[in-house]
């Protein structure tokens, strides 16, 4: 039976290689072009996960591999270990092997660990890490010895200069070492604390390689540098409720505005994986009211002993990351260890509904690969290329585009540091804005008129700006993708015209 958790993890590699993604986020051309060229190594955020994709296109080099194929690949190996991690944790809570396989099929399953799994982010590594760090501590929670807590550190230190998210394991880490602290467990806290010192100490480390200075408060200002300067969004309360229901959902299963006409295009093929979802659903549904009929069956267990602590760890775990997510304005990409934690809190109180789970896994196994993978791989979901072919064509226009980060992240990885336009965010454009721009006579494209794209959290966001529709005549160039159609304006009354 443990052959067959092979067999899955296998599979899952194998489904993740053959459906690589090829619609990128502005991340993912971030991290390549760091990558690529050796600029922008050390980013705060994630402070050592350039560094290591530069060393893995060093050591690729000879293959003649795009960048991108290379690290999304080297992602998918660190997706791989997280199963192969998570697998090892479970084996320690449970002798059931179908329970732990009906688990992992649905952590595997989820949409949000497909996602990151097959595109190129940097949250994979840090789950990689922290799981890793989760494994040894509930091995300490069940031996206490030192060795185990000494290797969660380090794992904890490690997660976190690949990605800030892991502090929120250590954090929770830290809470469970002060609720059992008494005289013989003090020394292991103190040791937690004392080695967690390196984190800062990178960091340290990091900013006097850039800037030759160790001044305290520019490392703390470094270190916070995403919320210090905006990039990390305040939590405002409509999109709190409204984006954290999503993404929680989104988490499982895919949910967006291309799913329309992606259906419209392929109707037959859609019905069919929504009846099987349906299906599966079903039996799902099914299972769980045969499971409370048979009074043979624990439906709820109640955990003792041993395993308690471990319970109230990942309950722990569970919460302060989805409440971070949620702080975040539901922030997807922060909920990408719900199902594993979800999936440990079954397997620990809830193993009696493994046939349901099972189905539910198959249901959301089916809808993803449908209507996520499927269409990242093999569909034209933006129109980037083109308009990066663009702002290279006009090289002294300025560029007010609605998704100016992918376009300016695109043009550096293709084009390295050649000059460029000038691009400006349609996030917060004003009428002001463009009237100063005006008075400077550069010539201005916009690309956020009349245009057409599924409903996302961006195009939510954003808003309506008909405004500027006094300002324009006729597109000057349009262009299509699933769900888009995209057309460039020039501003009226410019100095200069396109001839």
């Amino acid at each position: 039976m443990k052959k067959l958790i092979n067999i899955i993890i296998i599979l899952f590699s194998v489904l993740c290689c053959l459906l690589l993604a090829h619609n990128f986020s502005a991340d993912s051309f971030a991290f390549a072009y760091a990558a690529k060229y050796g600029k922008d190594l050390l980013n705060p955020h994630h402070l050592l996960f350039n560094v290591l994709n530069r060393l893995i296109i060093i050591l690729t080099d000879c293959f003649l591999v795009d960048t991108l194929k290379i690290l999304q690949i080297a992602n998918i190996g660190f997706a791989v270990g997280c199963l192969c991690v998570f697998k090892r944790l479970l084996y320690k809570i449970t002798d059931n092997i179908k329970v732990v396989a009906v688990a992992i099929v649905f952590v595997a399953s989820s949409f949000a660990f497909l996602r990151f799994a097959t595109q190129l982010e940097c949250y994979i590594i840090q789950a990689f890490f922290s799981l890793l760090a989760i494994n040894s501590f509930c091995n300490y929670l069940k031996n206490n010895k030192t060795k185990s807590l000494v290797f969660s550190t380090i794992y904890l230190i490690c997660g976190t200069v690949f990605h800030q998210l892991t502090i929120l394991i250590w954090f929770s880490t830290l809470l469970i070492l002060i609720v059992r602290c008494n005289k013989v467990n003090f020394k292991h806290l103190l040791i937690f604390l004392l080695l967690s010192v390196f984190i800062p100490l990178i960091y340290f480390i990091s900013y006097y390689i850039l800037t030759g200075s160790v001044n305290p408060n520019n490392v703390i200002a470094f270190s916070m540098h995403d919320y210090l300067n905006g990039t990390a969004e305040m939590p405002q309360l409509k999109r709190v409720i409204f984006f954290t229901a999503a993404s929680l959902i989104r988490t499982f299963i895919q949910i967006h505005g291309l799913i329309l006409p992606f259906a419209e295009k392929y109707m037959i093929c859609s019905i069919i994986v929504v009846i099987s979802s349906l299906s599966f659903i079903i039996l799902s549904i099914i299972y769980v009211f045969k499971t409370k009929k048979n009074k043979k069956l624990c439906i709820i267990s109640k955990i003792k002993g041993e395993y308690t602590l471990t319970l109230k760890y990942i309950y722990t775990n569970l919460i302060i990351c989805f409440m971070f997510a949620a702080f975040s304005n539901g922030n997807a990409e922060f909920m990408l260890l719900l199902p594993f934690f979800i999936a440990i809190v079954f397997v620990l109180q809830c193993s009696a509904y493994k046939k349901s789970l099972l189905y539910l896994s198959f249901a959301m196994l089916v809808w993803n690969i449908s209507f996520g993978l499927i269409p990242y791989r093999f569909e034209k979901l933006d129109v980037n290329n083109e308009e990066v072919e663009i702002v290279k064509a006009y090289p002294n226009a300025v560029f007010v585009l609605r998704n100016r980060t992918e376009i300016e992240n695109m043009y550096m990885y293709y084009y390295g540091d050649e000059p460029k336009a000038k691009l400006i965010n349609e996030y917060g454009f004003c009428k002001d804005t463009l009237e100063i721009l005006m008075n400077g006579h550069p010539k201005i494209i916009i690309d956020f008129a009349y245009g057409i794209e599924p409903k996302s959290r961006r195009s939510i966001t954003n808003g309506n700006k008909d405004w500027i529709n006094s300002y324009i005549d006729k597109p000057f160039i349009s262009f299509e993708a699933l769900g888009i159609k995209k057309m460039l304006f020039e501003i009226k009354n410019t100095k200069y015209k396109y001839e």
